[in-house]
């Protein structure tokens, strides 16, 4: 790979994991209040919805639209929440490199997404020693 890439280093832009390790207070006040809010507001929601249609009033468009905003927002919840674990010695830490952004004369900005994760894949295979 460095043969191909014509380089002997190359600089990754990486995050420092888990989140909760180091911004704790931007996931309460930010994502989880957000979450928190969404959840207990189309919750509620879904409530008048379904009292309504109890009622003969036709919102399935409406329950519907509800139902896909409470799946979006349980991803949500769901996605922030796999960044987050606790955290006892620096084992518990890991580095994630997300993109490849230069080596010896090039920047790869302007690679595809595919591209940088299929090298970074490969650079987090371990090395394999010549056979003697």
């Amino acid at each position: 790979m460095w043969d191909e890439l014509e380089t002997d280093w190359l600089a990754l832009d990486c995050e420092l994991l888990p989140w909760s390790a180091k911004a704790e207070d931007l996931l309460r006040g930010q994502y989880a209040a957000v979450g928190a809010a969404a959840t207990t507001t189309l919750a509620a929601e879904r409530s008048v919805l379904v009292a309504t249609a109890a009622r003969g009033v036709d919102v399935t468009e409406l329950l519907s639209a509800n139902e896909d905003r409470i799946t979006m927002v349980d991803g949500f919840v769901d996605a922030y929440r796999r960044y987050c674990w606790s955290v006892a010695t620096l084992d518990d830490l890991k580095l994630a490199p997300f993109q490849i952004l230069a080596g010896e004369g090039e920047t790869y900005a302007l690679r595809g997404h595919l591209w940088h994760l299929e090298l970074l894949s490969r650079l987090s295979q371990p090395m394999r020693r010549p056979s003697a």
